[in-house]
């Protein structure tokens, strides 16, 4: 059954939905341009090469169509969850959604295709660190593991990219040569990422998308306490306790807003990633998506 809207929304939340749909039917698109994978290729001599074995090959293309596909995944998910009422959870989804849209416009910016290299790279550290983790695990608790099956082993290799690229950490991906500090990496954070893609050129500006929206799907992920202001506010009419889903069909429309801007910058950088001649059908959905009242302003620049 469809939860009932609050009056004041229901206009917002409609003409998102129709926003919405517009930018489900560009997904097509991408299969009749017929744009062929291309094959492994070495990455850019700028990434810092491994002390051991030869460079290393990554299959950008497929890694960048899979960040589209799991972002087009995420974008239904948040609306099946509005369309049932369940808006603080699509809040959560929509954060989700809009970090791995900035994640993909963010690499675009870079020379060539050194920042998405860099990220299938770091596939690496995330095996050595599976490997220490089961280790750890099956001597702690060697009854959660079958006796016969054969436990993953380090690899030299991996521990090589993982030194050389990542500095041995494996906590984040986005670690680029310092332009301060000559031959030293430097942590890009998820808030640079967004002044980067804002245009932001201060690196201690604020940003919207970072600072309220961003955050806005933190406080509900996190549990954090301003994410039960909902519902803290409709337990003020009940004296007594009671255990039930409750609907927060107020705050479906601001995940439904994020995620379709989310996804017009999905579809930007695929556009200029793949060339698939979007760009007059996205800035009619854009036009159309300030129309309707969007939460925030569109302004990607991958």
């Amino acid at each position: 059954m469809k939860p009932a809207t609050l009056p004041q929304d229901e206009p917002l939340y409609e003409g998102s939905m129709d926003i919405h749909r517009r930018i489900v039917a560009l997904y097509p698109k991408v299969a009749e341009k017929n744009a062929f994978f291309r094959d492994l290729h070495l990455v850019s001599p700028r990434i810092p090469r491994p002390r051991i074995g030869g460079p290393r090959g990554v299959d950008t293309d497929r890694v960048f169509c899979a960040l589209a596909i799991r972002a087009a995944a995420t974008k239904e998910s948040i609306v099946l969850l509005c369309e049932a009422g369940h808006g603080e959870g699509a809040i959560a989804l929509a954060r989700i959604l809009l970090e791995n849209a900035v994640l993909m416009a963010w690499q675009r910016l870079g020379p060539g295709r050194e920042r998405l290299e860099t990220y299938v790279l770091f596939t690496s550290a995330l095996h050595e660190r599976g490997v220490e983790t089961l280790d750890h695990f099956r001597s702690e608790s060697p009854h959660l593991f079958d006796e016969d099956e054969e436990p993953r082993r380090s690899d030299p290799g991996h521990r090589a990219v993982t030194e050389a690229v990542f500095l041995g950490r494996d906590d984040t991906w986005a670690w680029f040569p310092d332009p301060d500090k000559p031959g030293r990496l430097k942590r890009i954070t998820v808030a640079q990422m967004f002044r980067d893609v804002m245009e932001k050129t201060d690196p201690k500006a604020r940003t919207i998308e970072y600072d309220v929206i961003y955050h806005l799907g933190s406080q509900v992920i996190h549990t954090a306490p301003f994410g039960l202001g909902g519902l803290l506010a409709r337990l003020k009419a009940s004296k007594t306790f009671f255990l039930q889903p409750l609907h927060s069909t107020d705050s479906r429309l601001v995940a439904l807003a994020i995620s379709n801007v989310a996804m017009i910058v999905v579809l930007k950088t695929a556009d200029e990633y793949i060339g698939l001649d979007l760009e007059a059908d996205l800035e009619e959905i854009v036009e159309a998506n300030h129309a309707v009242g969007a939460i925030s302003e569109q302004k990607p620049s991958p």
